[in-house]
């Protein structure tokens, strides 16, 4: 499969894992559908986003340890109303209010949170929040693609394979 946004790091990590009993699971098309339908009206997934899916959205081998961002997290984030990002930002912010447009990919020990803007392009920026003064706007840019999010999880995750 030919994918536009993660074609290179999808060969990175594919040449690494050959050879190897690593799994690498996909989620189907209606999953992603599935997922789709839960955003807000008129809001659509990056298409950056919807190859990852395509890819290995359920599972690639460890690659979610620490970084969940898997499709079976963000769906029940986006399920449970962020639910539980919205009692993360509080002390910080108490008026919290979400951007319709926001989109959470991992929450993690009720700390911190990486999400992107559903109107940021096919290719949209990667923000990371973590507890500490202020709400969302306090947010940094971790970078300026998902791909290249996905590219520095990819290394990431074969350095320490490596190592160990």
């Amino acid at each position: 499969m030919k994918f536009e946004y993660i074609e290179q790091e999808v060969n990175t990590l594919d040449e690494f894992i050959e050879n190897t009993n690593l799994q690498v699971i996909p989620c189907s098309q209606l999953e992603i559908d599935e997922l789709e339908s839960l955003l807000p009206y008129k809001y659509k997934l990056p298409k950056a986003y919807k190859e990852f899916l395509l890819y290995g959205g359920k599972k690639i081998e460890n690659l979610f340890r620490g970084v969940d961002f898997s499709y079976a997290m963000a769906k029940t984030l986006i399920e449970n109303g962020y639910r539980d990002i919205y009692k993360m930002l509080k002390p910080w912010d108490p008026n919290v209010e979400l951007p319709k447009d926001l989109f959470v990919i991992n929450e993690h020990l009720g700390s911190n949170l990486t999400y992107f803007r559903l109107t940021e392009g096919d290719n949209p920026p990667v923000y990371f929040w973590e507890e500490g003064e202020g709400g969302l706007k306090v947010a940094e840019k971790e970078t300026d693609t998902f791909s290249g999010f996905l590219k520095k999880r990819i290394e990431n995750y074969i350095k320490i394979r490596n190592i160990l």
